[in-house]
């Protein structure tokens, strides 16, 4: 007999029909628990609406509508699923299943909060550190009924902001994907930076191998690229570009930048970030110049300082 496309029906077992009706009760996603049982998404969805936990109606039977899709796309993070699901006349477990299908982060703003197992891999920590946050610096996560006989720990996202903004040099804000719990408040941006600065600022250069001193004089010698140019390509600081053509004794530089006139915010990014502690390096990134041209005018800048 010739294969087919079509998922051979496979009768549910009693298990089967229990964990589909615990863990809709727990608000799991179809998808989420069409993989855990190793079924379709149909298949999970079929049984669902049979045993009367899935309501059949509103537009869930429908093709997204592109349409739909793009007010999905800009609302995910800023409403949680249930106001969209009204707003697109769809039920929630419609817009998490297609919200997981376009690979939106599955614990995003769901309609209490998120567990605190969706927090810690947000966060890339663990869920017994959440526990002795909660235990010692009180994270406010709070027990919430999900079935007759269980509870779970859930954080409303707006009680977690209020805390982490407490509790921020605990946090390593540099592992947290912007906006995997939604909006943000304005000031993780700036602590975002900072704690990649910190990062940054402890890597340590390894001494230059022969490999790469040879493929540093080839790239001089070809008069195509800037200090910048090298030190992105050799993953490098300029000022160690600099020091290993002296030490080389190499009598070819490197083509010069074209200069581009400062403007009177680009001098106010540079003290503000210096005063924070990024290096000349981390500043030349954000500014889009060589860290030479960053260096030259910081020290023309602090001498004119100097002289008054």
């Amino acid at each position: 007999m010739p294969e087919g496309n079509h998922e051979r029906k496979k009768t549910w077992s009693a298990s089967e029909i229990e964990f589909l009706k615990e863990f809709h009760a727990e608000n799991s996603s179809l998808s989420e628990i069409a993989m855990a049982l190793g079924r379709s998404v149909s298949s999970v969805q079929n049984k669902a609406q049979k045993l009367g936990l899935y309501n059949k109606g509103g537009n869930d039977n429908q093709r997204w509508t592109a349409e739909e899709v793009a007010y999905l796309d800009d609302q995910w993070g800023v409403l949680n699923y249930h106001a969209i699901a009204k707003k697109l006349e769809r039920t929630p477990e419609a817009v998490r299943v297609k919200a997981y299908g376009l690979g939106y982060s599955s614990f995003l703003l769901s309609q209490d909060g998120i567990t605190l197992t969706a927090l810690g891999k947000a966060l890339h920590v663990n869920y017994s550190t959440l526990r002795r946050w909660e235990r010692l610096y009180g994270l406010p996560a709070q027990p919430v009924k999900t079935t007759e006989t269980r509870r779970k720990p859930i954080i409303s996202l707006s009680a977690f902001w209020e805390w982490a903004a407490k509790n921020r040099n605990g946090i390593d804000f540099s592992r947290i994907a912007p906006h995997a719990l939604g909006v943000e408040p304005e000031w993780v941006r700036e602590q975002r930076q900072q704690d990649v600065h910190d990062k940054r600022k402890k890597k340590r250069y390894s001494n230059w191998t022969e490999t790469e001193e040879k493929w540093l004089l080839l790239l001089v010698k070809q008069g195509k690229y800037t200090y910048k140019e090298l030190a992105g390509l050799l993953n490098r600081p300029e000022n160690t570009i600099v020091k290993k053509l002296n030490d080389c004794k190499f009598t070819a530089r490197p083509l010069k930048a074209s200069p581009r006139r400062w403007k009177e915010e680009d001098v106010e990014t540079l003290l503000n970030l210096r005063r924070k502690g990024f290096t000349l390096r981390e500043i030349a990134d954000q500014l889009g110049r060589s860290e030479m041209a960053v260096k030259g005018k910081y020290q023309k800048l602090k001498t004119r300082e100097s002289s008054r």
